[in-house]
């Protein structure tokens, strides 16, 4: 699997098809395509937090950053077994 940037018009399209909430923030700023072969299987994109430093700040006031980034969105094809594991089992009722 190999991670490449891709246009954000790409990971729209693929989140919208593939996500219960199609919209994209639009404090989204880097779109990764995740491809197996020539095959996008995911989209991972990553954008800038409603208070990041604030949140930083408190939980680690003595830590100096420029840039934090947070996760947005991490959308996976259903066929793609070893991902989808990861983030849909630990959700499934034992009964």
């Amino acid at each position: 699997m190999r991670l490449n940037q891709i246009h954000k018009i790409t990971a729209s399209e693929f989140v919208a098809d593939r996500h219960y909430s199609a919209v994209m923030p639009r404090l989204t700023k880097y779109y990764l395509g995740c491809f197996v072969e020539e095959e996008m299987v995911g989209v991972i994109t990553f954008g800038w937090g409603t208070r990041p430093m604030h949140t930083i700040q408190a939980l680690f006031p003595e830590l100096v950053l420029k840039i934090i980034m947070k996760l947005v969105k991490c959308v996976w094809m259903m066929r793609c077994p070893e991902i989808v594991s990861l983030s849909y089992y630990p959700y499934q009722s034992s009964g």
